[in-house]
């Protein structure tokens, strides 16, 4: 694994999007017609960082939007991989950039006026509809552009039992939760469909812009080892980050957006309830270790479950 700041954009300290522009940095390798194209244009070498809290690096130009990977592994990067794979409810993919083995930028192209979803939390009761209806889509899409599989109580229940022992060793508080968080837990279905899906689904991770909703940022959790990013796994697993993030937002009825997504099976229901759990036993660890202006939210949820 590399940082960016070790040889890929020098603690951002310059311009990476004129110095490709221009010709200046020959470290990247271009990928995509439409970028190529782009390249000649001569706003192209006119961006600007973006200033938000993010775990990448991001510049605009007028019409593109370049994401620089911060940590970098041999391979294809799975947000690559992915946007370029859909056609629908995502930024236009353009292109992105390599050095040698790793995958060093996506540009796509840029939502003029665009909003995350969590900045429109104190209204979102009439987006989430069809916030479900666009994200089922999207799982709907990555299952015909992926390979697609099959799930196992075992390795699920290994999976979470496995990140709960971690948790409560590292943050007592978790220790509280534990009966009930196993008690979700056993209630695994013995087999699931599983197939690609967004991995790190929340409300900052869909943009509305012009009446239409547009899901971002598909790498998964930049902890998790590149190829483990790749892993198949069960659609519930990105319904449970929105159902949690609607904690985030204050949004205590939510049923819209299930409706939105279509119906559920007796073992979806088991399956996303178990992945909420799992997803807020995370939080709490989190939280407590690294912003505990949060951890209220977390914690106040699992209170209530004993």
């Amino acid at each position: 694994m590399i940082t960016l700041s070790q040889s890929l954009v020098q603690d951002v300290a310059g311009d990476p999007v004129a110095d490709v522009c221009l010709g200046h940095d020959t470290r990247f390798q271009v990928h995509g017609d439409k970028l190529t194209e782009l390249l000649d244009d001569p706003e192209m070498a006119e961006s600007t960082p973006v200033d938000a809290l993010q775990t990448n690096t991001s510049f605009i130009t007028r019409t593109t939007i370049w994401k620089f990977f911060r940590t970098c592994e041999p391979g294809l990067h799975p947000d690559v991989e992915v946007t370029r794979a859909l056609h629908r409810h995502v930024p236009e993919y353009l292109g992105h950039l390599t050095y040698g083995d790793y995958t060093t930028a996506i540009v796509s192209s840029r939502l003029t006026d665009a909003v995350s979803m969590w900045d429109l939390r104190p209204d979102l009761g009439p987006h989430l509809r069809r916030l479900g209806a666009v994200i089922k889509d999207v799982h709907e899409d990555l299952a015909e552009a992926f390979p697609t599989g099959v799930g196992t109580r075992e390795t699920l229940y290994k999976q979470f039992t496995d990140r709960l022992e971690l948790f409560c060793e590292r943050t007592p508080v978790v220790r509280k939760f534990q009966d009930v968080a196993l008690a979700a837990y056993e209630d695994l279905p013995r087999s699931f469909p599983v197939q690609r899906i967004h991995a790190d689904l929340h409300l900052g991770q869909i943009l509305y812009a012009d009446g239409q909703y547009y899901l971002i940022d598909f790498e998964g959790e930049p902890t998790v080892p590149l190829a483990q990013r790749r892993l198949p796994d069960s659609p519930m697993r990105d319904l449970a980050g929105m159902v949690r993030s609607f904690d985030y937002a204050q949004v205590a009825e939510f049923s819209d957006f299930l409706d939105g997504y279509g119906a559920l099976s007796p073992d979806d229901h088991k399956l996303l309830d178990a992945y909420v759990m799992d997803k807020l036993m995370y939080e709490v660890d989190y939280d407590y270790n690294h912003r505990k202006e949060w951890l209220h939210v977390p914690l106040g949820t699992a209170e209530k479950l004993l």
